[in-house]
């Protein structure tokens, strides 16, 4: 029965009200054969008692198990749709959708990341950190790592005074007002798209559009040093690097997100985006059985990578914080392998990119 109990908790999502009740109906199993154990010793009449107690509990599992109308086997895993990998938990009895809103999803910061340089060993790094600060990864877990460390360690930091600006970088700055020699990495970067004053929208060689062509100032260097960042070459494969680390080390698996803040046009401010994915799904796909809160079909996707890379940026601040390593912990998600070029959705744009 207990290990019934287990296989079953294990392979199916179940409501924490119900995992709580079979945790708590197991608890005296082994309470109970202490007793019964200590009995036999002293042979005492009270072990029938105790017996009896042990076979009531059995009856009480089996019960609970029984009461889960779900139809499924305790052999058979079943295979959810992405909606039950989301904030709330979702689970069909009796023909209602039950919700658990117990559900908790953990935000913690791994510390003592220092400045990173060019060549450090990123993923040793984050290991090394992890394990001081006692911090011990699991499967399933997700690291939301900040481009700019990703950029120091690759050797993406360029000093102004290297850059020769064109003539139509230098036409760009004039409308713009923009640096002709950050325009000019703007341009290797990314295509141009639109340029108005204080504005030059673009579109990055990763697929994605936004204010910066993927230049930043900040946190690179001192102000007088006259240095910008670009984003990592293939932020994916940056992100693998660290995943396959975590898991030689540890065996555990663990995702990770590389994270950008982009500005997007008519939009204050910045957000966090994803450009690199590695050991978990870019995208949550839904089911076509999938049905809103009024039974009609909503068969959408959800950009899961980038709400994960969202949600570490609040931990991370955007300036002095020095919290360049989110740890996400008790997301649900499938196995699965995604990549940046999974969230481009039309043919045309990854077209656009090849050119």
């Amino acid at each position: 029965m207990l290990a019934e109990a287990s296989r079953y908790v294990y392979n199916h999502a179940i409501s924490d009200k119900v995992a709580t009740d079979i945790a708590l109906t197991i608890a005296p199993f082994f309470f109970l054969r202490v007793l019964a154990y200590f009995n036999d010793l002293e042979k005492t009449k009270d072990q029938n008692d105790i017996d009896e107690l042990i076979f009531g509990q059995a009856d009480k599992l089996q019960h609970i198990f029984a009461s889960q109308n779900v139809g499924i086997d305790l052999g058979e895993k079943k295979i959810y749709p992405y909606s039950q990998y989301s904030s709330l938990q979702i689970k069909q009895k009796g023909g209602r959708k039950l919700m658990s809103s117990h559900y908790a999803v953990t935000l913690s910061a791994i510390p003592g990341i220092p400045l990173i340089k060019d060549g450090d060993d990123l993923p040793a790094i984050v290991l090394k950190c992890a394990g001081q600060a006692a911090i011990h990864f699991e499967n399933g877990d997700v690291l939301v790592v900040t481009s700019k460390i990703v950029s120091k360690a690759e050797g993406r930091i360029v000093p102004l005074a290297s850059v020769q600006p064109s003539e139509k970088a230098r036409e760009i700055a004039g409308k713009s007002g923009k640096d002709a020699r950050v325009v000019e990495l703007m341009m290797q970067e990314s295509q141009i798209l639109n340029v108005e004053p204080g504005v030059v929208e673009t579109l990055h060689r990763l697929g994605f559009i936004c204010t910066s062509g993927g230049v930043d100032r900040a946190n690179t260097a001192k102000p007088e040093e006259e240095k910008v960042s670009l984003l990592p070459v293939n932020p994916d494969e940056s992100a693998g690097r660290i995943s396959d680390a975590i898991a030689h080390a540890t065996g555990k698996r663990v995702g990770v997100v590389i994270n950008d803040s982009l500005g997007i046009r008519y939009r204050a401010g910045s957000v966090g985006l994803a450009i690199g994915v590695a050991a978990m799904p870019a995208i949550l796909k839904g089911t076509e059985d999938e049905v809103d809160l009024y039974g009609k079909k909503r068969n959408v996707n959800i950009s899961f990578a980038d709400e994960i890379a969202a949600a570490g940026s609040l931990l991370m601040g955007q300036s002095r914080a020095g919290l360049p390593v989110i740890l996400i912990r008790g997301l649900r998600y499938p196995n699965e392998h995604g990549k940046l070029a999974d969230l481009i959705v039309t043919d045309q744009l990854k077209n656009d990119l090849a050119k």
